[in-house]
């Protein structure tokens, strides 16, 4: 399961995960461009080779597809289960609204993950180059925001820092803000 954050609320589990498989890509009401298309973790699109189809991601609950040169290319209008119970996302272009392209699981991904019959006991198995993805780093799964009262604040800086230590405990009374005036860093000319 992956989830999306866009800093706007809780994150958004997708499920499947969007990257599990290879997608059918192509014009609604037409035939499909290619049946292999696949959007990575890291944000890359691979199985179909085009400018306009490079890389996605997902922002406001939103899949867009980016061209070569960053531009939004495509952008999420609906999403739907078939009656073969296939997700399909409906694509429109955001320059030319009218044009839509259709993004279809391919029915292979409805099939569940296999899941290994024996857990490795020994961690020094694990190839060394192993690693968490490129998403995870990026945006990690296990981090959320969680209120939290902060204590005590050190402030240490030039005499500018000593007008934000002024303000920020005329702003937040309940918190503790000490200073340390660290001035003249460089060495004085002789």
């Amino acid at each position: 399961m992956i989830e999306t954050k866009n800093f706007q609320g809780p994150p958004n589990n997708i499920s499947p995960p969007i990257t599990a498989g290879a997608w059918s890509f192509g014009p609604v009401g037409g035939y499909f461009l290619t049946e292999s298309l696949r959007l990575n973790p890291n944000g890359k699109v691979t199985g179909y080779d085009h400018p306009n189809e490079r890389s996605w991601r997902i922002e406001n609950y939103r899949l867009l597809i980016l061209a070569e040169d960053g531009t939004i290319t495509w952008r999420t209008v609906e999403t739907f289960k078939d009656k073969d119970g296939l997700i399909n996302v409906v694509l429109e272009n955001p320059v030319s609204t009218q044009t839509r392209f259709i993004l279809k699981q391919n029915t292979h991904q409805l099939a569940p993950l296999e899941t290994p019959t024996t857990k490795p006991t020994d961690s020094a198995a694990q190839s060394p180059l192993s690693g968490i993805s490129d998403a995870e780093f990026l945006f990690p799964s296990n981090l959320e925001v969680t209120p939290v009262r902060i204590n005590k604040v050190l402030l240490v800086g030039s005499y500018l820092t000593a007008l934000y230590h002024e303000q920020l405990h005329t702003l937040h009374p309940e918190t503790d803000f000490d200073y340390i005036p660290y001035n003249f860093v460089s060495a004085l000319p002789a």
